[in-house]
């Protein structure tokens, strides 16, 4: 199947939709498929430490432990948010507006949540 991208883009207002769509990026883990994400726009808020959901928290805690790969967060989304980049969560990256396209042309499947 190759590889997945997943892009998370909206504000996360309902918790509900929140949970759903890690809970989707874990099932494709747990089954041995490549997932990685990245976050744009009013997701970015999932890139920083604390305010999160408990929740939330968790299921990105899990991450590693269900083998998802690399999370990135875009530069200007994460400005958009008057996020700083030493809140970023371990294993977030930043990638910029430019380097999107890229990460695109990396994965074999890009899925929008």
């Amino acid at each position: 199947m190759g590889s997945i991208l997943f892009v998370m883009r909206t504000p996360l207002l309902d918790l509900v939709v929140a949970r759903e769509s890690l809970a989707e990026i874990l099932t494709f883990a747990a089954f041995d498929l490549p997932v990685s994400l990245l976050l744009l726009d009013g997701a970015a808020v999932l890139a920083l430490e604390g305010g999160l959901d408990e929740s939330l928290r968790g299921m990105m805690e899990a991450f590693p432990v269900y083998g998802v790969g690399q999370v990135w967060v875009e530069a200007d989304s994460l400005l958009g948010l008057n996020g700083n980049v030493s809140r970023l969560r371990p294993g977030v990256a930043l990638v910029d507006r430019k380097g999107v396209s890229g990460l695109f042309l990396r994965h074999a499947r890009v899925l929008s949540l």
